[in-house]
């Protein structure tokens, strides 16, 4: 009409950002496990919720059933207008206490980040970084290491008001989440989770890692022996192949040991089906330090 569009107007409207459903991420994923490309993880980025994470455990079941051995990484929501911080974590840990995976994390940890390209402020789930870190050092690695330096970009912890209680609420729960040290700059990421149980071997990324790893190398390794002949000669050198990238690892630094133990009373002419029985030690994490100081005087005795 005539006279719109002046100065002075103002228009105001509210916008939904896209979420991913089940369905559009199962489909993404499908196109991923039939590929030949190796990957050690998949990343879903956008907020999700238990029923995603869900979904996320069954697709890690099919691939490692398939001798593709990955895990998931998913991000949880950020608050919603109006709710507090308690109310946030309280939401989540409710979540979490309907779902439990070793083949899943979830970042809950949010930044305040600076974008690059245009030196804005805003708030983000972390996993991004959190991503970006893990696909940067080995496999062994715990990506909370100190040494390897903070969060690169990011000038506060979000939401506004979450607290050290808050953190180690949702770290102890299995969410991945970030941290701040006394006297040094910068956020770290507190722990590696994997949403496993409490006594599950697999709590922590590095150790899912290192398995992952293992696994994959294991199997490309014994392909080279299906069919071959169960001759004495034959288990000997299925055996020796098996330790080989075992032997590697280790020379890494990724693993402490790796043994392979195939029993030779086996009935391969009934079963047709040869068992190898593979142990591996990971390396293991000083993920907290305890220090005794005290003073001492070199003129007493005791």
């Amino acid at each position: 009409p005539e006279n719109s569009f002046v100065a002075g107007d103002r228009y105001a409207f509210t916008v939904t950002a896209p979420t991913a459903s089940v369905a559009s991420v199962n489909d993404a994923i499908d196109a991923l496990l039939a590929s030949s490309y190796l990957y050690e993880f998949i990343h879903v980025v956008g907020p999700s919720d238990n029923a995603m994470w869900a979904a996320l455990d069954v697709r890690a079941a099919e691939a490692e059933a398939d001798y593709r051995y990955i895990h998931f990484l998913a991000e949880a929501r950020g608050p919603n207008a109006g709710e507090t911080v308690d109310q946030w974590v309280a939401a989540l840990l409710a979540m979490r206490e309907s779902f439990a995976s070793t083949r899943v994390s979830v970042v809950a940890g949010r930044f305040e980040l600076i974008d690059q390209a245009t030196g804005r402020s805003m708030d983000r789930n972390g996993a991004g970084l959190y991503s970006g870190r893990v696909s940067k050092i080995k496999t062994h690695v715990s990506p909370g290491r100190y040494i390897d330096g903070p969060m690169p970009g990011v000038i506060g912890l979000r939401p506004n008001g979450i607290n050290e209680a808050h953190i180690l609420s949702l770290d102890q729960a299995g969410f991945i989440t970030f941290r701040q040290y006394k006297g040094a700059n910068g956020f770290y990421i507190t722990n590696g989770r994997m949403m496993a149980e409490p006594t599950s071997d697999f709590r922590y990324v590095e150790l899912r890692r290192v398995m992952d790893e293992a696994c994959t190398l294991v199997y490309l390794a014994a392909l080279r022996h299906v069919h071959a002949e169960a001759s004495p000669a034959g288990l000997d050198a299925l055996e020796a192949d098996l330790e080989t990238p075992l032997q590697a690892m280790v020379g890494a630094g990724k693993i402490a040991s790796g043994r392979v133990v195939i029993p030779r009373d086996q009935d391969i002419l009934s079963g047709q089906t040869l068992r190898a029985i593979i142990r591996i030690q990971p390396v293991a994490i000083m993920r907290e330090i305890e220090v005794a100081i005290g003073f001492e005087n070199p003129f007493r005795a005791g």
